[in-house]
């Protein structure tokens, strides 16, 4: 069976794509797929951080699509993901591979996964692989730099060949706009030229947000300190819609009315 490749991508830094490759990653799998993570990003490899293995790792991304070593060989399973593999990233912008020598890696170990989310910047590296992925994700949070980095990657994938380009809005806020001051999802998909696939809350903005330790890079996936949050419940609804199902965006959001669910989107 053929593992549906995402490639999680962002027009500018800081938007949290890292933070958000690894969640979906854990919603995926604790919806019971077969998930790869590749941090193929040169700027700021961050993902074995996060999954907290970094002493683990010997080999990186580099050696694999040199032919160092294999695949399977270089695979990680972090402490805090089980059901997850990691492949490392490199150190160095130098030392990141050519697409092609990525995907032909990929290909040995394919039919081990149904996702393989690859953590990449737009860099021309990453363009140039761009019809290889089934479908293109880029990350982006309210701010109108981010907006229009969002509209540049989207933009520059098109014409490199994506089949498929989404948006995935981060830290998009579900206070009332009296609140916020945050403009409408349909505004900012305007802004943006690029189709909506998610909203992901930030993480303790709602009701439950004293149950939530403060953390660099919160795992919602260990789900105990943020069994009640609204961004967990964001990504277990992307990673739904991921799997094919029909599932409205903000779906089982707590305290949420129809009347504010509108007002954030429309």
């Amino acid at each position: 069976m053929k593992a549906k490749r995402i490639l999680m991508t962002a027009g500018r830094g800081g938007v949290g794509t890292g933070f958000c490759t690894v969640n979906l990653a854990l919603a995926l799998v604790r919806a019971g797929q077969r998930v790869l993570l590749v941090d193929g990003s040169p700027l700021c490899r961050s993902l074995d951080a996060i999954l907290a293995c970094s002493e683990d790792v010997v080999y990186d991304l580099s050696d694999l699509c040199a032919g160092a070593i294999s695949a399977r060989e270089l695979l990680l399973t972090p402490p805090r993901g089980e059901g997850l593999c990691l492949i490392p990233g490199v150190f160095a912008a130098e030392d990141l591979p050519k697409a092609g020598a990525l995907h032909k890696a990929l290909d040995t170990i394919e039919a081990d996964f149904d996702f393989m989310l690859v953590d990449a910047p737009a860099l021309p590296a990453t363009l140039a692989g761009a019809g290889r992925y089934d479908l293109c994700c880029i990350l982006s949070d309210p701010s109108a730099a981010s907006l229009r980095g969002a509209e540049r990657a989207g933009l520059a994938l098109r014409e490199a060949g994506a089949r498929e380009v989404r948006m995935i809005l981060n830290r998009f806020s579900l206070l009332p706009v009296r609140e916020s001051g945050q403009a409408t999802a349909l505004s900012m998909v305007d802004a943006a030229h690029v189709q909506l696939l998610g909203i992901i809350p930030p993480v303790g903005e709602d009701d439950f947000a004293s149950r939530v330790p403060a953390e660099e890079y919160p795992l919602l996936g260990d789900y105990r300190p943020y069994k009640r949050d609204r961004a967990r419940t964001a990504f277990i609804n992307l990673a739904a819609r991921l799997m094919g199902e029909s599932r409205p965006l903000l779906t089982g959001m707590r305290g949420l009315s129809s009347t504010r669910r509108r007002e954030l989107l429309y």
